[in-house]
């Protein structure tokens, strides 16, 4: 059985970060895995963030960064925590990104199903837009969606932590995987119905005309699901 992490980062976004951590706080099986969040560092004593996750979370373990990352550097840190810690797959939350109660059940049966296929490279539970999508149903696509992914940790060693992208000017990480998904035709696995919602309505990458544009069509918030299964074709 692999070992599931579930990390988060967090940069002291209480408004957003309150609904986050209530939305995992009713994730069936979540409290089987290790919980983990990385902070930005606290500013004028402003600890509201860390207070509300260790009231949803009191057992979970957190970090402090020593000085601000950024929406770059910041995964980096939870991620690299999370592997270190002895994980086999980790899964990375976002303190503006809202999951349904199932989205662990998805995460685990797909890091079981998919960990021995090269060609696929992360798992994504951010779906922006699916016809007529089954809940139980997942498909490949040549894309990765950076909103709650996860991925192996033979994955992060072997080509994420050393391809990190730390700056806009030479590519950031996400921009870097979607160029790496594409030209060594790799895909991730998506669920028809999205499991993942972005809430942040502002933000590094987001702005309010931007917002109802780039959410999600629809979450999930059905019967939980313990199984899927892959869509006979690609979207």
């Amino acid at each position: 059985m692999l070992d599931i992490s579930v990390t988060m980062t967090a940069n002291h976004r209480p408004e957003y970060f309150e609904k986050v951590l209530a939305s995992w706080a009713r994730v069936h099986g979540v409290y089987s895995s290790m919980m983990s969040c990385q902070f930005e560092p606290v500013v004028n004593s402003n600890e509201t963030s860390i207070n509300l996750y260790r009231q949803y979370f009191p057992m979970g373990g957190y970090g402090i960064n020593l000085e601000k990352m950024g929406p770059l550097g910041n995964p980096f840190m939870a991620l690299d925590e999370a592997f270190n810690s002895g994980a086999d797959f980790v899964i990375l939350g976002e303190d503006d990104s809202i999951v349904s109660p199932d989205v662990f059940n998805y995460f685990a049966w797909a890091a079981s199903e998919y960990q021995y296929d090269p060609k696929v490279f992360a798992v994504c539970s951010f779906t922006h837009h699916y016809p007529n999508p089954k809940p139980n149903q997942v498909f490949r696509q040549n894309w990765f969606a950076s909103v709650v992914w996860g991925t192996w940790r033979d994955q992060w060693l072997d080509w994420i932590r050393p391809n990190w992208g730390w700056h806009y000017s030479d590519d950031e990480w996400d921009l870097r995987f979607v160029q790496h998904v594409n030209q060594e035709d790799l895909v991730c696995i998506y669920p028809e119905y999205s499991r993942s919602q972005h809430i942040g309505v502002n933000g590094a990458h987001m702005s309010e005309s931007q917002f109802r544009a780039l959410q999600a069509d629809r979450i999930y918030d059905g019967t939980l699901i313990n199984y899927f299964k892959e869509a006979p074709c690609r979207l």
